[in-house]
């Protein structure tokens, strides 16, 4: 088999997924430890962390929205590829 090269502009581009896959995949872990620190460990959050909790309460509601806005924007990603 004859190992092709693939062009500088396809280079790049590929380059640039892996960059935001990276990053989307960061956001993804993170929205999902908020939400499941908001709805099942709500008494760890506060006793471990109680000085950044009394800045950032844990908001279900806006864990959520922050979980669906990761996913919406994921799904752009991997449509415009």
């Amino acid at each position: 088999m004859k190992a092709t090269k693939l062009s500088p502009n396809i280079q790049k581009k590929e380059a640039n997924m892996l960059v935001e896959k990276i990053i989307f995949i960061l956001l993804l872990i993170d929205a999902i430890g908020c939400n499941l620190i908001v709805w099942f460990g709500d008494n760890w959050y506060h006793k471990h962390l109680r000085w950044f909790s009394r800045f950032f309460p844990p908001a279900k509601g806006w864990s959520v929205y922050y979980l669906i806005l990761v996913l919406w924007a994921g799904t752009l990603i991997f449509r415009i590829y």
